[in-house]
């Protein structure tokens, strides 16, 4: 069995699934999810230790994914939290510090290791790039289907969107404004990456999506037709956004692995991605391997 454990936000978890999904196919056995510290531990707030954490919710209960939680005498000793609270939290992050376990994460960058573990093997990690399931994409699309059907107000915009040659743009301020870890991206930035697209694929609406609207609404503003998506289409636990941002032609995101699932998803064939070049503020945190090649870096 493979078991891999989930920690972040929606983005992150699918990550986290994909990786631990393709292994599990490639070993033919099932794949379990440790949810456990995502609702207990990574519950726990330590500011000097996490300054730009913020605790999540499970999210991926809204897709067709192909795994059951794990049990916690299914998870290997050396991965259970036998702390509690802080505690808990400090020993996790030196565990991260020092990853001399198999399915520990090294880094952000993709390790090949990984893809050639056995079929008994826990994941600890981000796994941030789509060379871990890239052999599995096929299945991996077909677990990110959404289990329930979107709403009628949802669905008209949705098939609205389709009907035009669509621009998603992805804000994302709340959780990363006045990060130190991951920062934000500025509107120099979306111009530019307009004028990318405009100059390569025809686009008739452009159509913004943000965890900020009122902010969007009040200080965006672009020469082409455009729509901020209110919080009346987010959907339970925002997949109604993200199936409007799926279902846009082209894409420019921010650093958020939220918006990164609904481009990598988006079935477009003349789709052009366009992804800051900076995902992370410390250069010392490569991502190189986050973006694939096919999108345009600015």
């Amino acid at each position: 069995m493979i078991i891999v454990r989930l920690s972040g936000g929606m983005g992150n978890q699918m990550f986290q699934y994909a990786a631990g999904r393709a292994l599990a196919i490639k070993r033919n056995v099932a794949l379990a999810l440790d949810c456990r510290f995502l609702e207990e531990i990574d519950r726990v707030r330590l500011p000097l230790l996490r300054p730009h954490f913020t605790p999540r919710d499970y999210q991926l209960d809204v897709f067709a994914i192909n795994a059951r939680r794990a049990e916690g005498k299914e998870i290997p000793w050396y991965a259970r939290p036998f702390f509690s609270g802080k505690i808990a939290v400090i020993v996790d992050a030196l565990l991260r510090k020092v990853p001399i376990l198999p399915g520990w994460e090294k880094g952000f960058r993709f390790d090949e290791r990984i893809i050639n573990l056995g079929p008994n093997t826990y994941l600890c990690g981000f796994w941030q790039s789509e060379k871990y399931f890239a052999d599995s994409a096929a299945a991996i699309r077909d677990d990110f289907t959404l289990r329930s059907p979107l709403s009628e107000r949802i669905e008209a915009l949705r098939k609205e969107i389709q009907s035009k040659h669509s621009l998603c743009i992805h804000v994302r301020r709340t959780d990363i404004t006045n990060s130190s870890f991951h920062g934000g991206v500025s509107r120099d930035y979306y111009n530019r990456a307009i004028e990318r697209i405009i100059s390569e694929q025809s686009v008739d609406h452009i159509y913004i999506f943000s965890d900020d609207i009122d902010w969007c609404v009040a200080n965006l503003s672009f020469s082409l037709p455009m729509t901020c998506v209110g919080m009346e289409y987010a959907g339970e636990k925002d997949s109604g956004h993200f199936a409007l941002m799926q279902a846009c032609t082209h894409f420019i995101i921010p650093n958020s692995t939220f918006s990164w699932w609904a481009a990598w998803l988006g079935n477009s064939p003349d789709k052009i991605v366009i992804a800051p070049k900076e995902w992370f503020k410390d250069s010392l945190n490569d991502a190189s391997d986050l973006i694939p090649y096919s999108w345009v870096r600015l």
